[in-house]
């Protein structure tokens, strides 16, 4: 362990650059003792500016930030009320409050300084499934909960929930379910395909509903047929070009747009914050490496994980402002929810921008360029 004296610049040494835990102790009598007691254990926050910042001046050597100044942190515990975590990461403390911080001295590297693509080895829990759709039981079980406690669902969790009601308890369906599973007469192409896969699974499906089944996979191919061409236009593509110059790859465009169903990131909010097909062909076709297809969006920084990670990445910053995106579609019902530049989210390393639509549809998710100091 590790006792020192500080100033802006050695407290970003010490914890800040690798984004170390680190136990503050209070000067006595001073304004962070009084307002949050003897010690706090703490992680360091900082902007994309100010950590650039702050790496030039380490490189340059120059003594600027040799001086007290003002942190922000984020509180590692669970005593603080609400308001006063929230302080922290707003207002922060002052460094020359601090007498002394206590920091384990093993190693660690912040991926900020890193321009290497990383991945994250899973943790593969077999599970087997259960004869003739056994498992749709207790799914069903689940999402009924999900709707009861006033969760969002995806468009796609909710066709799935009104398909399964529709077969598990057909009697139990309100009349506003079923003018919203209805387009006149008929069951909508959503509803009906979740309906049929689910007979199909459990094994209860006739042969006309097979062929039906096979109509509606036949016209969802066409839809991706079309979305998948209008986003290789938007780069400066095409199906055919692109069949031309790399058949392999337009194989594998296809297939993941044909297999992509809505992705929820969030996990129990009213507004479900969800990524959609749209949204999932804007953002990895302009910023991850293995789909992008053309140099129009070469300038755009890519995201540094493997392409099976990005969705992970994905979550874990939407978990960081779930809480905030329901506040704000809450009091700002209609309005789109949006963090950029000093306000972009910190993970790993990285700063992501994102905006989310009213509907809880991400339309825009990207890392920041980062400025790296001249050495």
């Amino acid at each position: 362990m590790n006792v020192i004296a500080h100033s802006l610049l050695n407290v970003y040494k010490l914890i800040g650059r690798d984004d170390k835990a680190g136990l503050l102790e209070f000067v006595p009598g001073s304004d962070a003792h009084q307002e949050y007691g003897d010690t706090l254990n703490v992680v360091l926050v900082y902007t994309q500016a100010e950590r650039e910042a702050l790496e030039e001046i380490m490189v340059s050597g120059s003594t600027a930030a040799d001086v007290a100044g003002t942190v922000k942190v984020r509180y590692l515990g669970f005593d603080l009320p609400a308001e006063k975590q929230q302080q922290l990461l707003t207002t922060g403390v002052n460094t020359a409050d601090i007498n002394s911080i206590y920091y384990v001295n093993g190693p660690s590297e912040n991926t900020f300084h890193s321009e290497a693509t990383r991945s994250v080895e899973p943790m593969v829990i077999k599970m087997q499934k259960l004869p003739k759709g056994g498992d749709y039981d207790w799914i069903y079980g689940f999402v009924k909960a999900q709707v009861a406690q006033g969760i969002g669902l995806t468009p796609h969790d909710r066709n799935f929930y009104l398909a399964a009601k529709l077969y598990f308890e057909p009697a139990a369906i309100t009349a506003e379910e079923d003018a919203e599973m209805r387009d006149g007469d008929n069951l909508k192409e959503g509803v009906e395909a979740e309906l049929l896969r689910l007979k199909e699974e459990r094994e209860d499906i006739t042969a006309e509903e097979k062929e039906r089944a096979q109509a509606l996979l036949k016209g969802k191919c066409s839809q991706c047929y079309a979305l998948l061409e209008q986003a290789l236009q938007d780069v400066g593509s095409s199906m055919v070009k692109l069949f031309k110059k790399n058949p392999e790859q337009l194989a594998k465009l296809f297939m993941s747009v044909v297999s992509f169903e809505d992705r929820k990131l969030g996990v129990d909010g009213k507004i479900p914050i969800y990524l959609d097909l749209a949204g999932y062909l804007h953002v990895y076709m302009r910023h991850v490496k293995e789909m992008k297809v053309e140099k129009t969006f070469e300038h755009k920084d890519n995201f540094q994980w493997a392409e099976k990670d990005v969705l992970m990445v994905m979550e874990n910053v939407i978990m960081q402002v779930e809480d905030e995106v329901q506040r704000h579609f809450e009091q700002h019902p209609g309005k789109r929810y949006q963090r950029y530049g000093s306000q972009s989210v910190y993970y790993l390393g990285d700063y992501y921008n994102l905006y989310i639509e009213p509907d809880g549809r991400i339309s825009t998710f990207f890392k920041s360029k980062k400025k790296r100091p001249v050495v």
